[in-house]
């Protein structure tokens, strides 16, 4: 990864921090609340509807979109440091001190079907529908082989 990306990562963990702090829906800052809400009962995720991202800043959500392995880290990573500065509490010893969040995303977008995925749409995110029961890295296999 170049310089360039790394400091574009930089920059979205700034940028979704940002997100979580600031997004208003009904004047509740719902990201917040909901990140204090689970971390209270040691429920550690954030669910994030991706129209709200994509309100907050299009390019962000193209770069999310077209490399989400990179930018789920990313997104992941700002989600915990908000946690430890913003909400953890030496004090409480119901607390965890550094867990690891996962970032949950919920579209309201038209779902592609599973026959209409191409290879262009490899390591890219997209919404399928049904439920995911499992998941794998994909592999290369031969086809036909010719000597």
């Amino acid at each position: 990864m170049g310089n360039q990306d790394q400091q574009s990562l930089a920059e979205s963990e700034n940028k979704f921090m940002h997100f979580i702090r600031e997004t208003q829906v009904n004047n509740m800052f719902v990201y917040r609340e909901q990140l204090q809400s689970n971390s209270q009962r040691g429920k550690y995720f954030l669910k994030v509807d991706m129209d709200h991202l994509h309100a907050f800043d299009d390019m962000l959500v193209k770069c999310f979109r077209n490399n989400p392995s990179d930018y789920i880290k990313v997104f992941e990573s700002a989600v915990e440091t908000i946690y430890r500065t913003d909400y953890y509490d030496e004090m409480n010893p119901d607390m965890e001190v550094s867990p690891k969040f996962q970032v949950q995303i919920h579209s309201d977008e038209n779902p592609k079907m599973l026959r209409d995925l191409q290879s262009d749409l490899i390591g890219k995110l997209v919404c399928l529908p049904g439920i995911i029961v499992s998941t794998s890295k994909s592999t290369i296999r031969a086809r036909k082989a010719v000597f």
